[in-house]
């Protein structure tokens, strides 16, 4: 059986709707997962950058960061299934997407954390 996390995913962020297929096209790129082991760890692409996550086959739960310079995108949700298009796929509905960045305040060589965010809502749905 395949890992329940690899192969293509189409990923949304903020689309019109949370619970169903989002009626426009993919915005925010293709993620890329590759299984890792039999530990339910993946690495894989998203956005031109690496991508490590977890997914086990026995939690519904998928887990994945992406560094972009002084900054970290962190995905989670829960995974289902769901007719799209005639097809019955792996989906995530009502996932969510956080961004945390490391800033510097100007005055010192240290860095600050960043201000709490609210995260973004993320939608995926598996492709291959």
């Amino acid at each position: 059986m395949a890992h329940r996390c690899s192969g293509t995913w189409f990923s949304w962020i903020n689309p019109s709707t949370t619970t169903s297929h989002p009626p426009e096209p993919h915005n925010d790129g293709e993620i890329v997962a590759n299984p890792v082991g039999g530990t339910g760890d993946f690495d894989g692409t998203h956005k031109g950058k690496k991508i490590k996550g977890k997914c086990k086959e026995s939690s519904p739960n998928i887990k994945f960061d992406r560094v972009e310079g002084d900054c970290v995108h962190t995905y989670w949700g829960d995974i289902s299934r769901d007719v799209v298009e005639g097809n019955e796929i792996d989906v995530v509905r009502g996932g969510k997407h956080e961004v945390k960045c490391k800033e510097t305040d100007g005055k010192t060589k240290g860095r600050k954390a960043a201000p709490p965010v609210v995260p973004d809502d993320w939608v995926a749905e598996k492709q291959t």
